[in-house]
């Protein structure tokens, strides 16, 4: 199976409040890749396929990365390596997908819950699954959440290899749930192996919980040459400030990242109408319907496949389910501009016409003095 590796991974620079730009030359994409952006995942793209029932349309997504979430307990996990059949079924599913997005990056989040340490066996298990499969990048699970730096750096060091080895590009992952001390540790010694290792990827946590981690990115590596990927970014950033989550790590020298996944137990309950929330670039906020149609909040002037069709719509459902696909590409589209912003070394412009990410980040103290006046 044929593997892409990147050919390159560059910092090209940093803003002097923290977001930064990196170039990604990469064998998938005609041009070189610039940060930040967003990622498009599996369950965005699920959203499309079930939309297609009521709005048939043909516009490709434009994201340059695809990353398929796996949720796992500890005994699915174990089940890779335990019970035959289990390993192939996933493989399959997962291949499909690797093959319907082929003209993207493809990578893959192991989202594993109640799981206080993976073996090696599980660990080799996740990866060798990743690679049947045929994704590009290949996260490394971290062992467990902890300061064991030894055990940590031989795991990253092992499977970084074994990864390579076989024509793929490792990203090891360290969980933001980690104390600071140790979560810096972690990220530095990722970084020591450059240029064997060129991608890092982190597993999100609540931002104003572990502010410090946040900082720690940009103050350990922000000026390294790799990827900085953030993986389980979830979709607000909280019922005062309904900032589009998404579009805030990137001003901590976070170079692309992408939603979350709720693994669904039962059926979903339908919203009302007027509840259910769209993004708006003006803001930056998910918004709900009922604020747009009173006008206390702006509309989108959006011309995406979703909202060009939006009346074609029969089904509530499918409404809830429209503005997220709208949010897949207009939120994708909104990244390009913040990148303009940073070129010109002028992210704090940006975040002060962007009404939600200026008051996230008022809610914190000042990185920079620039900050301050946020």
């Amino acid at each position: 199976m044929d593997r892409l590796k990147l050919d390159r991974v560059e910092f090209l620079h940093r803003d002097p409040i923290g977001a930064r730009r990196i170039r990604i030359k990469s064998p998938k994409n005609e041009s070189d890749v610039i940060t930040p952006f967003r990622g498009l995942t599996s369950t965005e793209s699920n959203h499309r396929n079930e939309l297609l029932t009521s709005i048939p349309f043909e516009e490709p997504f434009e994201n340059p990365i695809f990353e398929l979430i796996g949720h796992f307990s500890l005994a699915e996990v174990t089940a890779l390596r335990s019970k035959n059949g289990i390993f192939d079924l996933r493989m399959r599913n997962y291949r499909s997908h690797c093959r319907r997005y082929s003209e993207m990056i493809t990578k893959f989040f192991p989202r594993i819950t109640g799981v206080e340490r993976l073996g090696i066996s599980d660990i080799r298990a996740l990866i060798d699954l990743q690679l049947e499969s045929g994704f590009d990048i290949i996260a490394i699970p971290e062992p467990r959440i902890d300061g064991d730096i030894t055990g940590f750096d031989r795991n990253v060091a092992r499977f970084s290899e074994y990864v390579s080895d076989r024509g793929a590009e490792p990203m090891p992952y360290v969980d933001m749930l980690n104390e600071n001390s140790i979560f810096r540790q972690k990220i530095r010694r990722v970084a020591s192996y450059l240029p064997n290792i060129r991608c890092l990827g982190l597993t999100f946590r609540p931002f104003t919980r572990y502010y410090p981690n946040f900082l720690a990115v940009g103050e350990e590596i922000g000026d390294v040459d790799i990827w900085i990927h953030q993986s389980n970014v979830p979709r607000i950033h909280s019922q005062t400030i309904p900032l589009a989550e998404m579009h805030l790590p990137q001003m901590y020298s976070i170079d692309s990242s992408t939603l979350e996944s709720r693994q669904v137990m039962a059926p979903l309950k339908v919203k009302p109408l007027l509840r259910v929330r769209k993004f708006v670039e003006k803001t930056l906020g998910e918004v709900k319907l009922q604020d747009i149609r009173s006008k206390a909040e702006p509309d989108s002037d959006c011309k995406c496949p979703t909202c060009t069709n939006i009346s074609s719509i029969q089904k509530l459902r499918d409404v809830d389910i429209a503005v997220k696909v709208h949010e897949a590409f207009r939120s994708t589209k909104e990244f390009e501009n913040s990148r303009e912003f940073i070129r010109h070394d002028d992210m704090i412009s940006y975040v002060q016409s962007r009404k939600y990410l200026s008051q996230s980040l008022s809610q914190t103290p000042a990185r920079r003095t620039s900050l301050a006046d946020v």
